[in-house]
Order: C-alpha cells, then sequence, then structure tokens
C-alpha cells in the first residue's frame, strides 16, 4: 500500500512541484515588467523635468524679450510724442510764414497799385520812373551783382555790378557807367 500511495501522491507532488515552478517564473516576469516600468516611469519623469526646466528657461526669455519689447515700445511712444510736438510746432510755424506772406504779398499788391495810380496821376512820379537806374542800385534789384567789395573811395560793402544785367524795374533803363 506503500507503494500504492507512493504512485498517487507522486503525480501530486509533480505536479505542485511544475505549478510552483511555473508560479516562480511569472513572479519573475512579473518583477522583471515592474521593474522596467519603474526604470520606465524613472526615465519618463528625468525627461519631463528636462522638459519643464527648458520650458521654465523659455518662459523667462519670453518674459525678458516682452520686458525689452515694452521699454522699446515707451521709447518709442515718447519719441513719436516728440515728434507729435515738433510737427504741431512746425505746423504753426509754417501757418504764421503763410500768413506772413499773405500779409507781404497783400501789402506788396497795395504798393504797387499805389505806385501804378501815383504814376499815373502824377507826370513827377511818371517822369521819376521813367528815368534810369543807376547800376549799383540795379545789381542789388536784380540780384546780379559780382560780389560785395570796397567802392573806389575805400568803403566795405559796396556793390559792383556783374557786367551785363538786364533793368532792375519793368520798364527802367540802366544808367550808362
Amino acid at each position: 500500500m506503500n507503494a500504492l500511495s507512493a504512485l498517487l501522491t507522486a503525480p501530486k507532488l509533480a505536479l505542485k512541484a511544475k505549478f510552483r515552478l511555473y508560479l516562480e517564473y511569472a513572479l519573475m516576469v512579473l518583477l522583471v515588467i515592474t521593474a522596467a516600468a519603474a526604470f520606465w516611469n524613472y526615465m519618463q519623469n528625468k525627461v519631463m523635468a528636462s522638459k519643464i526646466d527648458r520650458q521654465q528657461v523659455d518662459l523667462k526669455l519670453a518674459n525678458d524679450k516682452a520686458a525689452s519689447f515694452e521699454l522699446a515700445l515707451s521709447e518709442q511712444k515718447g519719441a513719436i510724442r516728440k515728434v507729435s510736438e515738433l510737427r504741431q510746432l512746425d505746423s504753426d510755424v509754417l501757418s504764421g510764414l503763410q500768413e506772413d506772406l499773405r500779409r507781404i504779398g497783400a501789402r506788396d499788391d497795395q504798393i504797387t497799385r499805389s505806385i501804378a495810380i501815383l504814376e499815373k496821376n502824377s507826370a513827377e512820379v511818371r517822369d521819376y520812373m521813367a528815368g534810369p537806374v543807376p547800376t549799383a542800385l540795379a545789381c542789388v534789384l536784380d540780384k546780379t551783382c559780382a560780389e560785395l567789395a570796397s567802392d573806389s573811395s575805400g568803403k566795405a560793402g559796396a556793390a559792383v555790378p556783374a557786367e551785363k544785367h538786364p533793368p532792375a524795374v519793368r520798364g527802367a533803363k540802366t544808367s550808362p557807367k
């Protein structure tokens, strides 16, 4: 009977030993998989940490860049404000110049009309206007003087007429030299 019981229990023992062996293999595989998963998670954590560090550096650079843009923008706003003020000042000056030129033109027209009326109504003015214009005065009026130099009397600033020039006043004749 002992032999019979030994025959009956031997397959159970062999079955238990195989089961235990498979169970041990499964536990080892599970241990290797767990270790691999832990290593993979560790590496992913390192990758994520480096990405976070890189993004923090990028964020700092972007903030610095934004701050420099804001500084440049404020400087440009100041420059634009100054240019606008200068433009307004130029506009005011040009408006004043235009007004002055308008008044000068109006005064010139008034003087021209007055001279024309005087020339028409007065023989003395008509004779004066028909007379020759001195050469030194004609070159100053026509802006054809060669230079301002000393005349024969030694006075500085006398006009020296150019060789040939048109009469200074409309219709006037130049006097001979």
